[in-house]
């Protein structure tokens, strides 16, 4: 029996030896991922990075050694690092140091005997003086502090004519600026802020958001005046601006907005964030020098959470530091979102109550603050503030932007590429490092590091420096082969000219003749039978195969291309599948309205109309890898004149073969269109129809296996 407990022993003791060990660092592993968005384009990508930022230390009030946050909401930090933390329900605002030691309370201040209780308070700001700003919610007041924690002046709603009778002042946030300038946000308000003087005087509304009215929204209107009642356009909704619901002002004076979204997952709002200039102005531009009003700042509506549910970002509070980077948080999943001042997404990170009770992770994130290399973020539900540092990643990274920000491109390749040694995944170091080719004219380099980085605006600037090297060497052969291109074009002109009395007999030619010489085409193939449908079928499989080379073999800098995300029969629908579909419903169309045209002779038709579309798929592949964006009106000439052409073929073909008139053949065009659109409809709900019919069967099968 002991031979057997100590042949136990051993086996347990052999088996410790050989776990693995969980190091102190892998115990307080960060909760979360790191993940930016790549911009490709007009498409973002959610990549995951390595982490910028780590926890430091999460404390409540009990770990202060006072008594317990009652429902905080609001953070913000002094010009020395010490953080103001707002305990609205228990109307006090708690100090504490960078350290988050504990430094002072201060209580309701008390005006003639009377106290000052700002219980429900919702925004704290501190002036460079360490004045402090308190937005009194519920007692619709901003209430000033001295630097020593005494009252200091109380500023209400002001009695103006352009305020109206129903304004419901409700101040949510407040900041100054340089010139003393107090901005107020109003919690419902859709006028911008209120601007008052340093000694209470109301000024104004200052950077209120505008309605963007589409064209169905202007015809909406009309129609609406035309023919609604005054009862009924008593009761219409009218649509309305979304509200600023945070702000920050950064050293230069410039405020920030943030605007929360839409309440639809796919309706995902844009222009979120903001910078206004001193007339209220929206300046923020990203790297290609386009406003941000267009832009997401949110998470994709297709990104998903660890429970595979689509994120919907709801946003919260924002605050700007130092160097411009912008800090808003998320309260749905507890995500912080950092971007730069040209609007890249530097990070995102944090993790909400879906990961775990966690230093890093949140019940409700309320608030946050940004102090050097320091972040505190506020959460109400759990009444607890965690900060958060760089990493030493995350300082590099920080750094190498900062530098390139700047326009300091040279001193930033040693930290880009130490960067890119740590994480591959990083977009803004190929950008920072293109930028730093271009400036010591290494073209090569900055068309490579400029096409990994997604930069289509430095790959651009590379390529004209290329290809103006490459035309100054050859010049001479250019002009060449130029003046023997044009001298081809005049000769078939010619040859095409005198050709009108007697068109060729082969099938290719009468093809390409089809958008030359249209009515006398589509007149002999009606009344004498010719063409080829094996031609036919050949022109619809080059436009086919035309696309898909545009896709894949466009010029950089007109079109990215990502293999891993392309689906060559989406294109194969979106050509062949809707030519095809034009044919038969047309047809159809068109034997109810008495058209004398043969489905083989529509066909054709359609296939010939296509040729004017693949000539300008080949010339927009050539010159997409030849011009530049700046002189892309050639490219869009081009595209418009063949458009135009392909659909003057099909018109001519179709009133051709059906006989009709040009109105006639209006009205079927259109009947098709709309024809074509109910096909697919009933397509596409058969298709829903047929794979919840295999889900039942599937899941029948699979209770009478598992029974």
């Amino acid at each position: 029996m002991k031979k057997y407990l100590v042949l136990l022993m051993v086996f347990v003791l052999a088996a410790l030896m050989v776990l693995p060990t969980v190091s102190a660092a892998e115990a307080n592993a960060i909760p979360y991922n790191t993940y930016a968005y790549w911009q490709k384009g007009t498409e973002r990508e959610a990549v995951e990075i390595r982490d910028v930022f780590e926890v430091v230390d999460k404390v409540n009030g009990h770990d202060l050694g006072i008594e317990a946050f009652s429902m905080p909401t609001d953070v913000d930090c002094d010009k020395d690092g010490n953080l103001y933390i707002l305990d609205g329900d228990n109307s006090r605002v708690v100090v504490v140091d960078s350290q988050m030691k504990l430094l002072r309370v201060i209580n309701s201040p008390v005006q003639n005997g009377e106290e000052i209780n700002f219980s429900g308070a919702t925004g704290i700001y501190l002036k460079e003086d360490n004045t402090i700003y308190v937005a009194d919610t519920n007692g619709q007041r901003i209430i000033v502090f001295n630097p020593d924690g005494s009252l200091k002046q109380l500023i209400g709603l002001p009695d103006a004519s352009v305020i109206p009778d129903d304004f419901n002042y409700a101040p949510i946030k407040v900041l100054t600026d340089s010139r003393d300038y107090i901005y107020v946000l109003s919690s419902g308000s859709y006028y911008g802020a209120l601007v008052y003087s340093d000694q209470g005087e109301f000024l104004g509304f200052y950077g209120a958001n505008s309605v963007k009215a589409t064209v169905v929204d202007i015809f909406g209107k009309l129609w609406d005046r035309l023919t609604q009642t005054e009862a009924k356009r008593a009761n219409s909704q009218q649509k309305l601006p979304y509200q600023f619901i945070s702000m920050d002002i950064d050293k230069n004076g410039f405020i920030y907005t943030l605007t929360g979204l839409t309440d639809s997952i796919w309706d995902v709002g844009t222009g979120q964030i903001r910078q206004l200039n001193p007339a209220g102005i929206n300046i923020l531009k990203d790297n290609e020098g386009q406003g941000s009003d267009g832009l997401n700042f949110a998470d994709e509506s297709d990104y998903r959470n660890d429970m595979g549910h689509p994120i919907m970002t709801s946003f919260k509070k924002l605050c700007v530091d130092d160097d411009g980077f912008v800090y808003a948080i998320d309260t749905t999943y507890g995500h912080i979102f950092v971007y730069d001042n040209k609007c890249n997404s530097f990070a995102v990170f944090g993790g909400g109550y879906g990961a775990g009770i966690q230093n890093g992770t949140f019940v409700r994130p309320e608030s946050i603050a940004v102090h050097g290399d320091m972040i505190y973020v506020l959460d109400s539900l759990d009444a607890s503030v965690t900060s958060f540092k760089l990493t030493d990643y995350g300082k590099l990274y920080k750094n190498a932007q900062v530098l390139t920000l700047e326009g300091k491109y040279n001193d930033s390749v040693a930290l880009w590429e130490e960067v890119l040694k740590q994480d591959k995944n990083n977009l803004l170091a190929y950008r920072g490092l293109s930028k730093a080719a271009l400036l010591n004219e290494d073209y090569d380099a900055a068309l490579e590091y400029s096409k990994i980085g997604f930069s289509q605006s430095d790959y651009a600037v590379a390529f004209e420096q290329i290809r103006g090297d490459f035309i100054s060497k050859n010049v001479w052969w250019m002009l060449l082969i130029g003046a023997a291109l044009i001298g081809a074009v005049v000769w078939y002109l010619i040859k095409s000219k005198n050709a009108e009395k007697k068109l060729s007999t082969n099938s290719v030619v009468f093809a390409l003749n089809s958008v030359i010489h249209p009515f006398d085409t589509f007149y002999r193939l009606k009344n004498k039978g010719e063409g080829s449908v094996v031609v036919a079928v050949g022109a619809l499989v080059l436009f086919y195969v035309s696309k898909v080379l545009c896709d894949i073999y466009s010029g950089f800098t007109f079109k990215i291309f990502e293999p891993a995300e392309y689906n060559s029969f989406e294109t194969l629908l979106g050509t062949v599948g809707v030519a095809v579909l034009f044919v038969i419903v047309n047809w159809g169309v068109c034997v109810l309205a008495e058209g004398k045209g043969k489905l083989k002779e529509i066909f054709m038709v359609t296939c010939f109309a296509l040729i004017p579309e693949i000539l300008g798929s080949v010339l927009s592949l050539v010159l997409t890898n030849i011009l530049i964006p700046e002189e892309a009106a050639i490219l869009t000439v081009i595209t418009v004149v063949c458009h135009i052409l392909a659909a003057i073929v099909l018109c001519v073909g179709i009133m051709a073969v059906q006989e009709y008139d040009f109105f006639k053949f209006l009205t079927t065009s259109i009947l098709t269109v709309l024809g074509m659109l109910l096909v697919v409809f009933i397509i596409f709900m058969l298709f829903i129809l047929f794979q919840q019919l295999f889900d039942f069967i599937g899941s029948v099968f699979t209770e009478i296996f598992y029974r």
